[in-house]
Protein backbone atom coordinates (compact mmCIF):
# COMPACT_ATOMS: atom_id res chain seq x y z
CA UNK A 1 0.00 0.00 0.00
CA UNK A 2 2.51 2.27 0.75
CA UNK A 3 4.45 1.53 -2.39
CA UNK A 4 1.38 2.80 -4.05
CA UNK A 5 0.85 6.02 -2.74
CA UNK A 6 -1.95 5.21 -0.17
CA UNK A 7 -1.52 6.32 3.31
CA UNK A 8 -1.14 3.31 6.29
CA UNK A 9 -2.01 4.33 9.57
CA UNK A 10 0.32 2.58 12.66
CA UNK A 11 -1.33 1.93 16.37
CA UNK A 12 1.83 2.93 18.40
CA UNK A 13 1.36 4.99 21.64
CA UNK A 14 5.14 5.03 22.07
CA UNK A 15 7.95 3.46 22.86
CA UNK A 16 7.44 -0.50 24.20
CA UNK A 17 6.77 0.59 28.12
CA UNK A 18 4.26 3.49 27.06
CA UNK A 19 2.48 1.32 24.39
CA UNK A 20 2.50 -1.86 26.25
CA UNK A 21 0.78 -0.20 29.18
CA UNK A 22 -2.20 0.66 27.10
CA UNK A 23 -2.73 -1.84 24.14
CA UNK A 24 -2.29 -5.64 25.31
CA UNK A 25 -3.52 -8.88 23.65
CA UNK A 26 -6.11 -11.29 25.19
CA UNK A 27 -3.88 -13.33 27.47
CA UNK A 28 -2.87 -9.22 29.02
CA UNK A 29 0.61 -8.83 27.07
CA UNK A 30 2.15 -6.21 25.76
CA UNK A 31 1.58 -5.91 21.96
CA UNK A 32 4.98 -3.68 21.06
CA UNK A 33 7.19 -6.52 19.56
CA UNK A 34 4.75 -7.56 17.34
CA UNK A 35 4.53 -4.13 15.74
CA UNK A 36 8.77 -3.91 16.17
CA UNK A 37 8.62 -6.58 13.65
CA UNK A 38 6.85 -4.21 11.01
CA UNK A 39 8.40 -1.28 11.77
CA UNK A 40 11.83 -1.70 9.93
CA UNK A 41 9.62 -2.38 6.63
CA UNK A 42 6.45 0.73 7.16
CA UNK A 43 9.17 2.84 8.12
CA UNK A 44 11.90 2.04 5.50
CA UNK A 45 13.66 4.79 2.73
CA UNK A 46 10.95 6.05 0.35
CA UNK A 47 8.23 5.16 2.38
CA UNK A 48 7.72 7.20 5.24
CA UNK A 49 5.76 9.87 3.46
CA UNK A 50 2.69 7.74 3.08
CA UNK A 51 2.93 6.46 7.11
CA UNK A 52 0.86 7.64 10.11
CA UNK A 53 0.86 6.92 13.74
CA UNK A 54 -2.08 6.86 15.77
CA UNK A 55 -1.81 7.33 19.35
CA UNK A 56 -3.91 6.98 22.37
CA UNK A 57 -2.89 9.00 25.51
CA UNK A 58 -3.93 7.36 28.84
CA UNK A 59 -3.44 9.32 31.73
CA UNK A 60 -0.76 7.57 32.90
CA UNK A 61 1.12 8.07 29.46
CA UNK A 62 0.17 12.21 29.83
CA UNK A 63 3.88 13.45 31.14
CA UNK A 64 5.71 11.26 28.29
CA UNK A 65 4.06 12.81 25.05
CA UNK A 66 7.46 14.94 24.26
CA UNK A 67 9.16 11.40 25.14
CA UNK A 68 7.13 9.78 22.57
CA UNK A 69 7.54 12.34 20.23
CA UNK A 70 11.22 12.24 20.10
CA UNK A 71 10.43 8.20 19.75
CA UNK A 72 7.99 8.53 16.60
CA UNK A 73 10.75 11.02 14.83
CA UNK A 74 13.15 8.88 15.51
CA UNK A 75 11.45 6.62 13.38
CA UNK A 76 11.57 8.85 10.37
CA UNK A 77 7.26 9.21 11.27
CA UNK A 78 6.23 12.61 10.07
CA UNK A 79 2.38 12.31 10.67
CA UNK A 80 0.70 12.11 13.82
CA UNK A 81 -2.38 11.70 15.41
CA UNK A 82 -2.32 11.89 19.08
CA UNK A 83 -5.74 12.01 21.24
CA UNK A 84 -6.44 11.51 24.69
CA UNK A 85 -8.25 8.51 26.07
CA UNK A 86 -11.56 10.47 27.25
CA UNK A 87 -13.16 7.33 28.54
CA UNK A 88 -10.50 6.29 30.70
CA UNK A 89 -11.80 7.94 34.57
CA UNK A 90 -8.48 8.44 35.95
CA UNK A 91 -7.94 12.00 33.65
CA UNK A 92 -7.53 13.64 37.51
CA UNK A 93 -6.42 17.25 37.78
CA UNK A 94 -2.90 16.24 38.24
CA UNK A 95 -3.09 13.80 35.15
CA UNK A 96 -4.67 16.50 33.16
CA UNK A 97 -1.98 19.67 34.24
CA UNK A 98 0.53 16.76 32.83
CA UNK A 99 -1.17 16.32 29.71
CA UNK A 100 -1.76 20.03 28.89
CA UNK A 101 1.78 21.17 29.84
CA UNK A 102 2.91 18.55 27.16
CA UNK A 103 0.91 19.94 25.16
CA UNK A 104 2.18 23.03 25.34
CA UNK A 105 5.76 21.80 24.46
CA UNK A 106 4.88 19.72 21.61
CA UNK A 107 3.56 23.21 20.12
CA UNK A 108 6.74 24.82 20.84
CA UNK A 109 8.61 22.01 19.02
CA UNK A 110 6.29 21.71 16.24
CA UNK A 111 6.93 25.81 15.76
CA UNK A 112 10.60 25.47 15.72
CA UNK A 113 10.76 22.71 13.26
CA UNK A 114 8.83 23.99 10.65
CA UNK A 115 10.85 27.75 11.41
CA UNK A 116 13.78 25.50 10.40
CA UNK A 117 12.11 23.64 7.64
CA UNK A 118 12.05 20.26 9.21
CA UNK A 119 8.30 20.05 10.00
CA UNK A 120 6.48 17.08 10.96
CA UNK A 121 2.46 16.97 11.28
CA UNK A 122 0.53 16.92 14.46
CA UNK A 123 -3.22 16.56 13.74
CA UNK A 124 -4.39 18.02 16.77
CA UNK A 125 -2.83 21.36 15.95
CA UNK A 126 -3.33 21.01 12.16
CA UNK A 127 -7.18 20.61 12.30
CA UNK A 128 -8.07 23.48 14.53
CA UNK A 129 -5.54 26.11 12.91
CA UNK A 130 -7.70 24.68 9.07
CA UNK A 131 -10.88 25.44 10.94
CA UNK A 132 -9.95 28.25 12.62
CA UNK A 133 -8.62 30.08 9.84
CA UNK A 134 -11.65 28.96 8.02
CA UNK A 135 -13.63 30.33 10.52
CA UNK A 136 -16.46 27.32 9.75
CA UNK A 137 -18.15 24.85 11.69
CA UNK A 138 -16.35 21.65 11.81
CA UNK A 139 -17.54 18.88 8.82
CA UNK A 140 -20.56 17.25 9.89
CA UNK A 141 -20.73 13.52 11.65
CA UNK A 142 -21.05 11.14 8.85
CA UNK A 143 -21.94 8.49 11.75
CA UNK A 144 -24.99 6.49 10.94
CA UNK A 145 -24.80 7.49 7.40
CA UNK A 146 -21.57 6.98 5.31
CA UNK A 147 -19.98 5.63 8.47
CA UNK A 148 -20.20 3.05 10.35
CA UNK A 149 -18.48 -0.06 13.00
CA UNK A 150 -18.53 -2.98 12.20
CA UNK A 151 -18.33 -6.14 15.14
CA UNK A 152 -16.47 -9.03 15.07
CA UNK A 153 -20.00 -11.02 14.93
CA UNK A 154 -21.15 -8.63 12.33
CA UNK A 155 -23.15 -6.38 14.56
CA UNK A 156 -23.52 -3.06 13.10
CA UNK A 157 -23.08 0.48 14.77
CA UNK A 158 -22.70 4.27 13.80
CA UNK A 159 -19.42 4.93 14.56
CA UNK A 160 -16.80 3.40 17.47
CA UNK A 161 -17.95 5.46 19.71
CA UNK A 162 -21.46 4.16 19.90
CA UNK A 163 -19.99 0.30 19.87
CA UNK A 164 -20.89 -0.15 23.31
CA UNK A 165 -24.37 1.57 23.68
CA UNK A 166 -27.08 -1.73 22.72
CA UNK A 167 -29.33 0.71 21.98
CA UNK A 168 -27.63 2.26 19.18
CA UNK A 169 -27.23 -1.68 17.24
CA UNK A 170 -28.34 -1.04 14.06
CA UNK A 171 -28.47 -4.45 12.73
CA UNK A 172 -26.54 -7.51 11.53
CA UNK A 173 -24.67 -7.38 8.08
CA UNK A 174 -25.21 -11.13 8.03
CA UNK A 175 -28.82 -11.40 9.10
CA UNK A 176 -30.57 -7.53 8.12
CA UNK A 177 -30.62 -5.72 5.10
CA UNK A 178 -27.84 -3.47 4.64
CA UNK A 179 -29.97 -0.53 2.99
CA UNK A 180 -32.40 -0.19 5.80
CA UNK A 181 -29.91 -0.14 8.76
CA UNK A 182 -28.98 3.59 7.99
CA UNK A 183 -29.43 5.75 10.69
CA UNK A 184 -28.18 9.01 10.46
CA UNK A 185 -27.07 11.24 13.67
CA UNK A 186 -28.26 14.01 12.03
CA UNK A 187 -32.24 13.17 12.90
CA UNK A 188 -31.51 13.89 16.61
CA UNK A 189 -28.62 16.09 16.77
CA UNK A 190 -28.53 19.77 16.03
CA UNK A 191 -24.82 21.37 17.20
CA UNK A 192 -26.75 24.44 17.92
CA UNK A 193 -29.02 23.06 20.93
CA UNK A 194 -25.75 22.84 23.10
CA UNK A 195 -26.71 25.45 25.31
CA UNK A 196 -23.74 24.84 27.85
CA UNK A 197 -21.15 25.94 24.43
CA UNK A 198 -23.14 28.62 23.86
CA UNK A 199 -20.26 31.51 23.87
CA UNK A 200 -17.33 29.37 23.50
CA UNK A 201 -14.65 30.52 21.80
CA UNK A 202 -13.93 27.09 20.57
CA UNK A 203 -17.18 26.14 19.19
CA UNK A 204 -16.29 26.40 14.93
CA UNK A 205 -13.22 23.71 15.83
CA UNK A 206 -14.31 21.69 18.80
CA UNK A 207 -14.06 17.90 17.95
CA UNK A 208 -17.42 17.81 20.64
CA UNK A 209 -19.10 19.46 18.47
CA UNK A 210 -18.62 16.96 15.38
CA UNK A 211 -18.84 14.38 16.98
CA UNK A 212 -21.95 13.52 19.10
CA UNK A 213 -21.46 9.89 19.77
CA UNK A 214 -18.33 10.72 21.65
CA UNK A 215 -20.61 12.98 24.46
CA UNK A 216 -23.36 10.44 24.12
CA UNK A 217 -20.45 7.80 25.12
CA UNK A 218 -19.47 9.88 27.95
CA UNK A 219 -22.46 11.55 29.78
CA UNK A 220 -25.58 10.27 28.18
CA UNK A 221 -26.28 13.05 26.17
CA UNK A 222 -25.28 14.08 22.68
CA UNK A 223 -25.02 17.88 23.69
CA UNK A 224 -23.15 17.56 26.59
CA UNK A 225 -19.62 17.20 26.50
CA UNK A 226 -17.22 16.54 29.90
CA UNK A 227 -14.99 19.20 31.69
CA UNK A 228 -12.15 17.58 30.41
CA UNK A 229 -12.64 17.14 26.39
CA UNK A 230 -13.58 20.96 27.19
CA UNK A 231 -10.01 21.83 29.21
CA UNK A 232 -8.47 19.50 25.95
CA UNK A 233 -10.64 21.07 23.45
CA UNK A 234 -9.89 24.56 24.63
CA UNK A 235 -5.89 24.25 24.74
CA UNK A 236 -5.47 22.40 21.37
CA UNK A 237 -7.49 25.36 19.74
CA UNK A 238 -5.56 27.91 21.16
CA UNK A 239 -2.58 26.19 20.30
CA UNK A 240 -3.51 25.76 16.72
CA UNK A 241 -4.52 28.97 16.26
CA UNK A 242 -1.13 30.53 17.57
CA UNK A 243 0.88 28.62 15.54
CA UNK A 244 -1.34 29.37 12.85
CA UNK A 245 -0.33 32.74 13.26
CA UNK A 246 3.69 31.94 14.08
CA UNK A 247 4.54 29.20 12.08
CA UNK A 248 2.15 29.70 8.94
CA UNK A 249 1.41 26.72 6.73
CA UNK A 250 4.55 26.31 4.27
CA UNK A 251 4.14 26.57 0.33
CA UNK A 252 3.91 29.39 -1.38
CA UNK A 253 0.45 31.00 -1.90
CA UNK A 254 -1.00 27.78 0.97
CA UNK A 255 -2.42 28.29 3.73
CA UNK A 256 -4.09 26.01 6.33
CA UNK A 257 -6.50 23.22 4.57
CA UNK A 258 -8.55 20.48 6.24
CA UNK A 259 -7.11 17.08 4.56
CA UNK A 260 -10.93 15.15 4.57
CA UNK A 261 -12.35 14.84 7.64
CA UNK A 262 -9.63 14.03 10.36
CA UNK A 263 -6.73 16.12 9.09
CA UNK A 264 -5.15 19.08 7.96
CA UNK A 265 -2.76 19.53 5.09
CA UNK A 266 -0.45 22.76 4.96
Amino acid sequence: WLDEGVEVSLSLDGPREVHDSCRVDGLGQGSFHRIERLLGQLAGPGRRNGLRVRATISPAAARRLAEALDFWLGLGIRHITATPDFHDPAWTPQATAALLDQLERTAERYASARARGEGFRFQAFEVRAAKGAQGRLPQACGAGDFSFAISPQGDLYPCNFSYLLPDRRLGNVHQDDWSRMARPVSREYNPFRRRVCVGCAEFATCNSVRCPYLNLSLTGDMHRPTGFLCQYERLVGELGRRLAREAPAQGEGRGWQPDGEGGARA
